[in-house]
C-alpha cells in the first residue's frame, strides 16, 4: 500500500501535517471521540460484551491520562492540547488509517497540523512555524505541503477504510475491542462525529429526488397545513393544524422555493423522536443502522448522543413530512421494532428540523400512540 505523506514526514521529522482524509473526517475515526461513549450502547456497535468494552475504554482513558504534559512535545511552549498521530496508506480504493502515538501540543503545533492550516490563507503562516521547529527552510516547507495537500485530495476519494489500533496492544491497552467499534465507523457502517452515533441510508441521494416533488407541492400551494392533516387522520396518526401551519410559513419565509434541490429536500426532513433506557437504546441503534443499510425508504438517518444518558432519546429522521403515508410507515415500523424488543414508549411524536438552526423543532406535527 501507497503510505500517504511520506516524503513530507522523511524531511519535516519533528513536526509534520498529515490531514485526516475527508471519509474518517467525516465519520468520527478519533480515539477521542471514544472516551465519552455510552459503555452500552458501545458494546452493541462492536457486538462485544459490556464488560469487555468497558475494560478496553478504561485502558485508553489512562493512556491519554498517561500522555498528558504541561509542555509541547514538539518546542516545549505550554501545552494547549492533545494530538492523535495516525499514518495512512492508500490502495486502489481501499484505505488503511493506522494509530501511532499521542502528544501534548502546543496553541501553534496544534494549529499547524489542522486541515485548515493548508488553506491558502493560512499557508505561509503554517509553513513559516514547521520551518522554523524543523529547522528547515520556509520556501522548502511550502513545496512539501503542496504535495501533501495532493496526497490528501486523492486520499479523500477513498471511501472504504479500515484501521489498525495494534499500537495501543503494544502499550497495554486491550485494542481489539477499540478496533472494532472505530472500524465501524471507519467502514462508514455509522459516524462518530459530532457528539452523536448516527447513520444515513445507502438509498439518500435516490431519496432526495422524491423529496423535489413534496417541495414543488408546497411550493405551488398544492398542499397545505389541512391537506397534510387530512392525510395523517386517514394513516392513524394525530396531526397538529397548527405546528403544521406555522411550520409551512416558516419554510416559505425561509426561502424554501428558491433554495437548491438538496437544500430543498433536507428541510422537509423530520424525525420520530423516541426516549429509552440506556440498555434498550443499545438494542435499538444496531437494528435501524441495519436497516438503513438495506435501503429502507421510510428512514434517511438514525441519531442518538454518544454520551450516556438515561432515559437516552434516538431520533429516526424520515425523508419529508409532507409524503404522509411514508412518516407512518416509519413511525409503524418503529413501534414494530420497539415492540419486538420489549420496549413500550406510550406515543411517538414526529418533529420538524428548524431549516434556520438546522436542529429539530420543539413542536411536533405528527403523534400516534402505541398500543
Amino acid at each position: 500500500m501507497h503510505r500517504l505523506y511520506e516524503e513530507a514526514c522523511s524531511r519535516l521529522q519533528k513536526l509534520c501535517p498529515r490531514p485526516t482524509p475527508l471519509h474518517l473526517r467525516e465519520q468520527g475515526v478519533l480515539l477521542a471521540n471514544l472516551r465519552e461513549i455510552d459503555e452500552q450502547l458501545a458494546a452493541s456497535l462492536a457486538s462485544v460484551d459490556q464488560d469487555t468494552i468497558a475494560s478496553a475504554l478504561t485502558g485508553l482513558e489512562e493512556f491519554f491520562a498517561s500522555r498528558v504534559s504541561d509542555r509541547c512535545h514538539v518546542c516545549g511552549r505550554k501545552t494547549e492540547g492533545m494530538a492523535e498521530l495516525w499514518s495512512y496508506m492508500i490502495e486502489g480504493s481501499q484505505g488503511l488509517a493506522v494509530f501511532e502515538d499521542l502528544v501534548p501540543l502546543c496553541d501553534r503545533c496544534l494549529e499547524a497540523l489542522r486541515p485548515e492550516a493548508l488553506s491558502p490563507r493560512r499557508l505561509g503562516k503554517t509553513a513559516k512555524w514547521l520551518a522554523k521547529v524543523n529547522g528547515t527552510d520556509k520556501g522548502e516547507v511550502e513545496e512539501l505541503l503542496d504535495r501533501v495537500l495532493e496526497e490528501w485530495r486523492a486520499a479523500s476519494r477513498v471511501s472504504e477504510w479500515s484501521v489498525d489500533l495494534s499500537r495501543l496492544g503494544e502499550l497495554g491497552v486491550d485494542h481489539e475491542p477499540l478496533e472494532r467499534l472505530l472500524g465501524g465507523a471507519a467502514a462508514g457502517r455509522y459516524s462518530l462525529a459530532e457528539g452523536t452515533v448516527s447513520a444515513i441510508n445507502y438509498a439518500l441521494d435516490t431519496i432526495r429526488v422524491m423529496v423535489l416533488d413534496d417541495v414543488d407541492a408546497l411550493c405551488s400551494r398544492r398542499v397545505d397545513a389541512s391537506i397534510l392533516a387530512a392525510r395523517a387522520q386517514r394513516r392513524g396518526l394525530s396531526p397538529d393544524w397548527t405546528a403544521l401551519h406555522t411550520h409551512i410559513d416558516l419554510l416559505l419565509d425561509w426561502g424554501l422555493c428558491i433554495r437548491g434541490p438538496e437544500e430543498a429536500a433536507w428541510a422537509l426532513e423530520a424525525a420520530w423522536v423516541v426516549h429509552l433506557p440506556r440498555g434498550q437504546r443499545a438494542q435499538l441503534v444496531p437494528r435501524l443502522i441495519e436497516a438503513l443499510g438495506r435501503g429502507e425508504t421510510w428512514a434517511i438517518r438514525v441519531e442518538t448522543p454518544r454520551q450516556p444518558s438515561d432515559p437516552a432519546p434516538v431520533a429516526v429522521y424520515t425523508p419529508s413530512f409532507v409524503d404522509v403515508d411514508l412518516a407512518a410507515r416509519g413511525a409503524e415500523e418503529l413501534a414494530a421494532i420497539l415492540h419486538s424488543m420489549g420496549a413500550a414508549p406510550r406515543q411517538l411524536r414526529l418533529y420538524p428540523r428548524d431549516p434556520v438552526s438546522g436542529r429539530l423543532a420543539r413542536y411536533h406535527l405528527y403523534s400516534v400512540a402505541i398500543l
